[in-house]
């Protein structure tokens, strides 16, 4: 890897380098089959469907998580005005 994509990585989260390693499969996928015409047979449909479901849920659930991480912070910040009122 270059040092432009090396340093441009560093600075993504995990996440999205995770998702671009679904997305660049699918890519090839389709100009597999649309440009190249390469074989696409029920097999192949459902592990295709079956691999971005699984990506629907680990997706879903992670969201969820970053949801009520933030909701718990959000509830246990204190207002500081009214720590140094009580002074």
């Amino acid at each position: 890897m270059d040092k432009s994509a090396d340093n441009a990585a560093r600075h993504l989260r995990l996440v999205t380098i995770g998702f671009l390693q679904y997305l660049s499969p699918t890519i090839s996928f389709f100009l597999g089959t649309s440009a190249f015409g390469q074989a696409f047979t029920i097999q192949h449909l459902i592990t295709f469907f079956l691999i971005w479901v699984a990506l629907a849920l680990v997706s879903a659930e992670a969201l969820m998580r970053w949801r009520s991480v933030k909701a718990v912070a959000e509830d246990q910040m204190v207002d500081v005005s009214v720590i140094e009122a009580g002074r």
